[in-house]
């Protein structure tokens, strides 16, 4: 995953996308854009916001996208552009920043993996 901010568009026209400034040659032209928000990357994010992201694309991986907006939302602490999105908002960014969990495994470490899920644990209970 290239470093730099994570971008969130609402389409009016559709569901939002999640994509890199890099890859929108014509987001800010485009009447069919809403807002641009420019939001922390997976490394510019702090350990307890890291570990928010991965609780909730665990929930979304085992139980479904419905049920973790309904039963687990993405709940940001640190980052004040982060704590500011709506539970919608937030939970794209977690599953944009985390992608798919077994590459966010490989990128990260298990170890490093297994410390971010129990600190959102300890942070759950």
């Amino acid at each position: 995953m290239p470093a730099g901010p994570v971008v969130l568009f609402a389409n009016v026209a559709g569901p939002r996308s999640t994509t890199r400034p890099e890859e929108l040659p014509h987001a800010l032209t485009t009447p069919q854009t809403r807002t641009m928000t420019a939001l922390p990357s997976w490394d510019e994010m702090t350990d307890l916001d890291r570990s928010a992201a991965i609780a909730y694309a665990w929930l979304c991986y085992r139980r479904g996208v419905p049920f973790a907006i309904q039963n687990g939302p993405c709940v940001y602490v640190d980052a004040p552009e982060l704590v500011a999105l709506d539970s919608i908002a937030a939970g794209r960014h977690a599953l944009a920043v985390c992608g798919p969990l077994h590459d966010l495994v490989t990128r990260i470490g298990k170890a490093e993996y297994d410390r971010l899920y129990n600190l959102a644990l300890r942070r759950l209970t």
